[in-house]
C-alpha cells in the first residue's frame, strides 16, 4: 500500500513538473532575446594575470620555498614550546605549594 501511495505522489509530481514546463516553453519562445552589450572577453581581461603567473612560476624557487615553510614550522614549534614551559612551570610551582601545605 506503501509503495502505491508513494509511486502515485512521484507519477504527480512529475506530470505537475511537465505541466508547469509545458505551459512556460511557449511564452520563452515567444519572448524575443535581449540585446547584449558586448564585453571584453574573459581570456582578455585574464591575460595579464595569467602572463604574471608564468613569469612567477618561472622564478619559482623549490628551496627558498621549504626553507620558509620549515622557517614557519620552527616558529610554531618554539612558540607551542614555550606555551608548553610555562604551563609545566605553573604545574610544578602547584605541586611544590601542595607539598607544602601537607607538611604543615
Amino acid at each position: 500500500m506503501e509503495n502505491i501511495l508513494g509511486l502515485s505522489g512521484l507519477f504527480v509530481s512529475f506530470l505537475g513538473i511537465l505541466f508547469i514546463v509545458g505551459t512556460k516553453i511557449p511564452i520563452l519562445a515567444k519572448s524575443a532575446p535581449k540585446e547584449r552589450k558586448k564585453r571584453p572577453s574573459l581570456i582578455l581581461k585574464l591575460k595579464p594575470f595569467w602572463d604574471l603567473l608564468c613569469e612567477k612560476v618561472e622564478s619559482f624557487s623549490f628551496y627558498g620555498f621549504l626553507h620558509k615553510i620549515l622557517s614557519k614550522i620552527k616558529v610554531f614549534n618554539l612558540k607551542t614550546e614555550k606555551i608548553t614551559d610555562i604551563w609545566l612551570r605553573k604545574i610544578r610551582q602547584r605541586g611544590i605549594e601542595k607539598k607544602k601545605e601537607e607538611d604543615k
